[in-house]
């Protein structure tokens, strides 16, 4: 269903599976639409902090990304929550988000939104202050990049992942922690 939300799935898990124990619409008023360039847009990647209890999420055709409040314990939806990132010289359409171990938030762009030529296909790290640190181009293409993971492989190194939409393929780069 096209509305731009963001629902919590509220699960239990046990021995005999998953069952969904409860659904709340936690965010709404999110941009989305049909988009030519990538088929459908809106709220697409999310990543949630236990610590501060917010849920990040990155919303393509708003072309930023929000701080959602008390994510995990909240009743009913008070709107798209706050404008943590907005940058039209490094978002491009902002589909896949992750927190990394330092706790900035990285987010693959999907170039359907404020795309750049010079700029396709870019990962980009920001701080949840809204502070720029660094991008990189995953590939040449338009909308190559979507889906992203990263994982602590131990304590001196990081395993980051990032699906390339226009090769079909997953490269997965190692990170040597400082």
């Amino acid at each position: 269903m096209l509305n731009g939300t963001v629902t919590r799935l509220d699960l239990i898990v046990s021995n005999s599976g998953v069952t969904v124990h409860g659904m709340v619409e936690i965010a709404s008023g999110y941009q989305f639409g049909l988009n030519s360039a990538a088929l459908v847009v809106g709220p697409t990647g999310v990543a949630y902090d236990p610590l501060s209890d917010i849920l990040y999420v990155a919303s393509t055709l708003d072309n930023k990304i929000y701080g959602v409040p008390h994510a995990g314990s909240k009743t009913s939806s008070s709107g798209t929550g706050a404008v943590v990132y907005q940058d039209n010289n490094h978002l491009h359409g902002p589909l896949g988000l992750v927190i990394a171990p330092n706790g900035h938030l990285i987010s693959s762009q999907g170039d359907a939104t404020n795309a750049d030529p010079a700029q396709q296909s870019e990962i980009v790290e920001f701080t949840k202050t809204g502070k720029f640190v660094g991008q990189f181009a995953l590939d040449s293409t338009a909308g190559a990049a979507f889906g992203i993971a990263i994982q602590n492989a131990d304590n001196s190194a990081v395993d980051f992942a990032a699906v390339n939409d226009a090769t079909n393929a997953l490269s997965i780069f190692e990170f040597t922690v400082k």
